[in-house]
């Protein structure tokens, strides 16, 4: 095994045990290692450090997942532990029912790099962003098969996308005691997006009696639990038809009788368009508006504007869940957009919850950039 070599006064990333080591940071570059290949990553003593997967082409030159001073034998045995260390922490949290929907595997959360992997009943979605994981493949797929009965899985690669192996009609599962279907293949991510869970059984607790906006609403997540929860009608919007073709599909096949409409517009328009103090709860969940770092002052304006108009729009005495995805717009920030929003539309606003990401989308705690998803629970008066 090749040898990845630190400058001597740039150790500090990983004695914080970051799992990212940036160009910057190497004395000594590994001459032969192939992306994906395993390397050892030393100190300028020679001393080692850590374990992990050799990066070409990138800032990041190693995605470490294993640090240690001791010497490792990095082979089949090693890689089924850490897959069964993750499964073992879902039991934990209590899923591995056979038809419900979870996250098994969280790249650095897991102390996977590169490695998401959503459960879909017996439907298994992966994607992978890092070469060292894509050669893990054959050994993921055994254990998905073996240790949970997974009949179809849906891999994602860079650009490419397939099944591999037999294609299921129609994965479907269940959340929060609804009945749903995924968009494994030509949806967004996984399919899904787990990681609202709790948050959308949140808005559920708080629907009855309300009529409610599911804004940038993808599959109807937030509407489903809020219909689910009492809410007297739902309105769901995207730009995209065929999400909200499924959104019908889910509205379906979990009530009968529901007072829904679907818009196939844009959220900003839709918003603008809306007669004030017109309803009684909004969920705002947006795309990632900030996906690099460059991009954060134009995503904070973004953030600001749509906040503002839902506030000036929403009913006294109504329930406004807000939500950002992006990795670059830290809590403190989204806590302070929202301030200004609501300075600026005029509104009294108390926060009831704070909330994140669902306990199987894990953060490593040495890995800040993987909390990302934030939001907000405001009482408007």
């Amino acid at each position: 095994m090749e040898s990845l070599v630190l400058k001597t006064k740039k150790k500090l990333g990983t004695s914080r045990r970051h799992p990212w080591v940036y160009s910057g940071a190497v004395a000594e570059l590994p001459e032969s290692a192939l992306a994906g290949d395993v390397v050892a990553v030393r100190s300028g003593d020679g001393a080692l450090v850590a374990y992990g997967h050799r990066v070409v082409g990138k800032s990041i030159v190693c995605r470490i997942f294993l640090f240690s001073s001791v010497e490792i034998r990095i082979d089949e045995a090693f890689w089924l532990k850490k897959f069964h260390n993750a499964l073992n922490y879902r039991k934990i949290l209590g899923f591995v029912k056979a038809s419900e929907a979870f996250r098994l595997f969280n790249s650095e959360g897991d102390e996977l790099p590169g490695l998401i992997c959503d459960i879909f009943g017996n439907c298994a979605s992966l994607h992978i962003a890092n070469e060292g994981m894509e050669n893990l493949l054959d050994s993921i797929s055994a254990f998905l098969k073996t240790e949970l009965k997974i009949s179809y899985i849906y891999l994602k690669s860079g650009k490419q996308a397939r099944w591999l192996g037999e294609v299921p009609i129609a994965p479907s599962f269940e959340e929060n005691h609804l009945k749903l279907l995924s968009l494994v293949e030509g949806g967004q991510k996984t399919g899904y997006f787990l990681d609202q869970r709790d948050n959308r059984a949140l808005v559920g607790r708080y629907a009855k009696g309300r009529t409610v906006l599911d804004a940038f609403c993808y599959l109807g997540g937030f509407g489903l639990n809020a219909l689910r929860g009492g809410a007297q009608a739902v309105t769901f919007v995207d730009a995209s038809r065929m999400a909200l073709e499924s959104v019908q599909k889910n509205v379906s096949a979990n009530f009968q009788d529901a007072a829904v409409q679907l818009e196939a517009v844009d959220c900003f328009e839709f918003l603008r368009g809306m007669a004030s103090h017109h309803l009684d709860l909004i969920v705002l969940d947006p795309p990632a508006f900030a996906k690099k770092a460059d991009f954060v002052n134009q995503a904070a304006r973004g953030y600001k504007e749509i906040n503002m108009m839902a506030l000036k729009k929403i009913k006294p005495a109504g329930l406004l869940f807000t939500f950002s995805c992006s990795q670059h717009i830290s809590k403190e920030l989204f806590r302070t957009i929202v301030y200004q929003a609501a300075l600026d539309a005029g509104r009294t606003v108390r926060i009831m919850h704070e909330m994140g990401q669902a306990p199987d989308h894990p953060v490593n705690i040495y890995h800040p950039e993987g909390d990302y998803l934030k939001g907000l629970a405001l009482y408007v008066d």
